[in-house]
């Protein structure tokens, strides 16, 4: 006879998964300390994102499993697209990283111009997406628990809407002051130019970039999420 899951078991497990997405991301700002790290450094790390995210995937292979069945609806396929683009960004920035290596030498195969090019799109393209994946998984989680709040007075809707709005605008200043728009678009190659910057400095301006793909991630979540308030189907 299947076990119905308590409240607090679901309340656990989300957080779990909030936790091995936070350290996805933790790997991946690593990852983007390229200008701050001796080579070797970045490339040992890129293997252990690498490990990190083949791991994910396994945790959560009844949720892959699950694609090719049930029915479809907007909300699904989004939650789907995101995850698929995490996970297909981070399996390219592995293999194009192993491309171009020290480390392996390329494996003698002379493709290091286009691994850098394909790198260099998935690792910021990968970060939007995780970003948004993000805002997307903490929406969902807890919905419920947004769901049994009570109402919020126009004052204080207006002054969060307000202070989120300047802080996105900020962190799409950071986002382009950072080249991230470039190394996506293909049209600037690697040039770490934000080396110059102290590290603080370099880190804060990082996470403020991810802010308006976390945002956009939360408001998606909140407004195609079925009505229930649960968590389930989700990543």
């Amino acid at each position: 006879m299947a076990k119905t899951m308590t409240d607090g078991a679901r309340r656990r497990r989300a957080l779990l998964r909030e936790v091995d997405d936070a350290l996805l991301m933790v790997g991946m700002l690593a990852q983007m300390l390229r200008g701050y790290v001796p080579p070797l450094v970045h490339e040992v790390m890129g293997l252990v994102l690498g490990a990190a995210v083949a791991w994910h995937v396994v945790l959560h292979r009844r949720w892959f499993a699950a694609l090719a069945h049930g029915r479809w609806g907007v909300f699904r396929a989004v939650d789907a697209v995101l995850v698929l683009g995490c996970a297909a960004s981070l399996t390219v920035m592995v293999v194009s990283g192993l491309l171009m290596a020290d480390l392996t030498g390329g494996f003698g195969l002379g493709l290091a111009g286009p691994a850098r090019a394909a790198h260099l799109l998935s690792v910021h393209l990968g970060f939007v997406l995780m970003a948004a994946h993000g805002g997307w998984a903490v929406r969902v989680s807890h919905a419920a628990v947004l769901a049994r709040r009570g109402p919020v007075s126009r004052r204080r809707r207006a002054v969060t809407w307000a202070l989120t709005a300047v802080v996105c605008v900020a962190g799409l200043w950071a986002f382009v002051d950072l080249g991230y728009v470039g190394y996506i678009a293909g049209i600037v190659g690697f040039a770490p130019a934000y080396a110059a910057k102290p590290l603080a400095a370099y880190l804060l301006e990082v996470l403020l970039a991810s802010v308006p793909w976390c945002c956009a991630g939360f408001s998606l979540a909140a407004a195609l999420l079925p009505r229930r308030g649960s968590a389930s189907g989700t990543f």
